[in-house]
């Protein structure tokens, strides 16, 4: 082997080594750089820990649903005990299963509420307020000695509806009638000429008493039980007619006992929209009407 060939020999070895120390100087690099930047060896640890803490939540929330099925055997009066009978709370009579009340004895007919049997008439529903240290109740009663609901469908209801106040000392009663706060006007050209019904009694930031109550009329006089309930043909064609005339209104007054003013339209009816500035108050879910007051209002005369 001639010199030359020895010496070009020599340098591709030595190429070769250069090469070759590069790479591994190259991968100890990214080695070092792979383990600088590589996350934290624990990484199953705590995926682990991770689902060890949802294990632990799932089995909380599985206690959480069991005490509430328990709670639900128990009718939600009580809590369950450990041999699976109930410890019923206060409110409930002591039983297997929580499921009764732990009521008051009732109140013999006339020792409470608000009744009108003895005046053989019929009342319905019942709106209260207390003021001066009285109680008020407003309710709907039916003149004429009609009862609410006829024994043939008959709706007095709607032809023989007034607004009438009862009052007592103690909230639940007895209450005494006192008098009618909106009765019939016996003026079918008014949109509350004939009948008034569902009254609702709230008070005004300002002190003004407002209630709340569906009007109508109709032609014709208003039916007479006295004698026996007029048959069905000949009160149905007034009820729909009153039927198709309902709309609310609302009265005010200083006390609950009046002077009552009566207001000249209603403040809502079903085809028409608002009488009264819509700021003034807002209407709710079947019939529950809240008046929202800024301390000092006018209803449209």
């Amino acid at each position: 082997m001639s010199r030359r060939t020895r010496s070009r020999s020599r340098g591709r070895c030595a190429a070769v080594f250069v090469l070759l120390a590069g790479a591994a100087t190259a991968f100890a690099l990214l080695s070092l750089l792979h383990t600088r930047t590589a996350p934290p060896a624990p990484v199953r640890l705590n995926k682990r820990v991770g689902r060890q803490k949802l294990l632990a939540q799932q089995k909380i929330l599985a206690h959480k649903h069991a005490i509430s099925r328990a709670r639900a055997k128990c009718n939600y009066g009580g809590v369950p005990r450990g041999d699976g009978s109930c410890a019923c709370s206060a409110a409930f009579t002591p039983s297997t299963n929580c499921s009764r009340l732990l009521m008051r004895p009732s109140l013999r007919e006339g020792a409470g509420g608000f009744s009108l049997r003895s005046a053989d008439s019929s009342i319905w529903g019942a709106s209260p307020i207390a003021h001066g240290g009285a109680y008020y109740i407003f309710a709907s009663k039916m003149v004429n000695h009609c009862p609410v609901f006829g024994a043939s469908g008959q709706n007095f209801w709607l032809t023989n509806s007034v607004v009438v106040l009862g009052e007592s000392d103690q909230p639940q009663g007895p209450y005494v009638e006192v008098a009618t706060i909106l009765g019939d006007r016996k003026d079918p050209t008014l949109w509350d000429g004939r009948t008034a019904h569902n009254p609702t009694v709230r008070r005004a930031a300002d002190g003004t008493f407002v209630l709340f109550y569906t009007g109508s009329t109709y032609d014709g006089d208003a039916p007479d039980c006295a004698g026996g309930h007029p048959p069905d043909s000949e009160i149905r064609p007034l009820a729909e007619h009153a039927r198709g005339r309902q709309q609310i209104g609302v009265a005010t007054a200083p006390h609950p006992r009046g002077p009552w003013k009566r207001p000249r339209w209603p403040v809502w009816n079903p085809t028409a929209g608002f009488g009264v500035p819509r700021e003034f108050f807002k209407i709710l879910y079947r019939r529950q009407i809240e008046l929202v007051s800024h301390g000092s209002w006018t209803v449209r005369p």
